[in-house]
């Protein structure tokens, strides 16, 4: 499944439907296999495993634990590698470790450690390889939230290529949905609109459900932003009645306050309006 490893050469689809449940249940099951394998060898390195464990709590928004795992994961890379048989080959692998513990320091607002993990990762990968255009994604939500923004818009456009060559529409439609997110905090209202129709288009073809509550929270936003309440309570309705196991819960609290703010807005108009 491609949310879950992105590097595979083999994965560049998903396998089956994300599920939020099916998300928690393989988390499970990968603790409780590393956790029966430690119990077989308590001498064996398993940082392949334990890689997984933590792109699952990245996958589901759990960066802390994402952090704390992944951690562990590169220590024990760097001190011995996985021993045979490994379920990553080992180069693979340590750049997979790095760009995915960068993604979840940037989650947590560790923005110092991520920019050094992924700068270390575009300093050791071809420019043409997915995990330099994951580390350019991520650099460039650090930049966004920085408002650095050209820095931020060239990042994403050069990672939304090498996804759209790669044929990975998730981090592709991730990283549109996030450039047209620094648009918006630009008020550059007709250029993030362009970015959500495309994003739409690759929502629409895949069948893509995981992150249309994003796509229309960012429509909702844009709407309030420009002071048309009722549009935003229309499309954040829709956000949230698009909402289901198939959906990234992350796009709750944008949803939530879109709304709110338009309500707010629509009780001041009555108010005034009623002076």
């Amino acid at each position: 499944m491609e949310l879950l490893d992105p590097f595979s050469n083999t994965a560049v689809e998903p396998v089956n439907t994300p599920t939020v449940t099916g998300f928690y249940d393989a988390l499970h099951d990968a603790e409780q296999q590393a956790a029966t394998l430690r119990t077989q060898n308590p001498a064996m390195s398993l940082p392949g495993h334990v890689y997984q464990i933590g792109r699952l709590y990245l996958t589901v928004g759990d960066g802390a634990n994402a952090v704390r795992v992944l951690s562990e994961s590169h220590a024990d890379q760097a001190e011995s590698g996985e021993q045979p048989p490994p379920i990553i080959p080992h180069s693979i692998l340590t750049d997979s470790i790095r760009v995915s513990l960068g993604q979840a320091f940037q989650l947590v607002g560790q923005y110092a450690e991520a920019r050094e993990t992924l700068k270390t990762v575009l300093a050791s990968t071809a420019r043409d390889s997915r995990h330099y255009a994951v580390a350019l994604l991520t650099l460039g939500l650090i930049e966004r939230d920085h408002d650095a923004f050209d820095v931020a818009s060239a990042h994403f456009s050069e990672a939304a290529s090498r996804f759209e060559f790669e044929k990975m529409p998730y981090y592709a439609i991730n990283t549109l949905l996030a450039h047209a997110d620094a648009l918006l905090r630009q008020k550059k209202w007709l250029d993030s609109e362009q970015l959500l129709q495309k994003a739409d288009v690759l929502l629409t073809a895949g069948k893509i459900r995981w992150y249309r509550p994003q796509w229309w929270a960012l429509r909702a936003r844009a709407a309030l932003h420009q002071t048309d309440y009722r549009n935003t309570l229309m499309l954040g309705g829709k956000g949230l009645g698009a909402m289901d196991d198939q959906a990234d819960l992350c796009a709750l609290p944008a949803l939530y306050r879109a709304i709110a703010a338009a309500l707010e807005i629509g009780r001041r108009r009555q108010a005034s309006e009623a002076l």
